[in-house]
């Protein structure tokens, strides 16, 4: 219940339970510098492991399309970070 609260309070509620762990490791890759992170870094994390490969590529479609991350300029793939100023802290 606690997590649940806290996961509310950083409006992280209406996402999947896959999104919501694709950002967990997203925000552990990116660092405090927030740079991007190259998607097979994403998808060898061991919490991820256990996701099969389209659930982990339509997580990351999803929060692109939530614009809670971003790739960079003019790339079409590979490379993703938090965007600034996303509508959660974590």
């Amino acid at each position: 219940m606690l997590i649940e609260s806290m996961e509310r309070d950083l409006g992280l509620n209406n996402l999947t339970r896959h999104e919501r762990d694709v950002l967990y490791v997203m925000q552990e890759l990116c660092g405090e510098e927030n740079r991007f992170v190259r998607s097979d870094a994403i998808r060898r994390h061991d919490l991820l492991k256990p996701m099969t490969q389209p659930t982990f590529y339509r997580a990351l479609r999803q929060l692109l399309e939530r614009e809670l991350i971003e790739m960079p300029e003019g790339s079409k793939a590979g490379s993703y970070r938090i965007r600034p100023g996303a509508e959660f802290n974590l």
